[in-house]
């Protein structure tokens, strides 16, 4: 495999004549070279993270992690099913009020 080593002069003439047709292809092959190496970079660098990202496992210090309650006792859940039917009850009663009357 041999490298291209005259490629860094060709694109110092190019520059130096860019107002050539010659040297504008040159130009513009070698930006779109590098912006297919950027995208590229960026491509594989975001596929990466990605990864790394839903592959990791959470630290238990980690914040912003919820736990799971081990249980509720009997008095939870009675409390928990009384303050649903209290907002159920409420939900309710707002849907039968008529709407308030604009004062203007």
């Amino acid at each position: 495999m041999q490298f291209n080593t005259k490629l860094p002069m060709r694109l110092r003439d190019a520059y130096a004549s860019r107002h050539e047709p010659e040297a504008q292809r040159v130009i513009a092959r070698a930006t779109w070279a590098l912006c297919a190496v950027i995208f590229f970079i960026a491509l594989v660098a975001s596929v990466v993270y990605g990864a790394w990202e839903f592959t990791r496992i959470p630290r238990g210090s980690d914040e912003g992690t919820v736990r799971a309650q081990t249980g509720f006792t009997r008095a939870q859940i009675e409390t928990l099913l009384n303050t649903f039917d209290v907002r159920a009850e409420q939900f309710e009663a707002r849907l039968r009020t008529p709407p308030a009357q604009d004062p203007s």
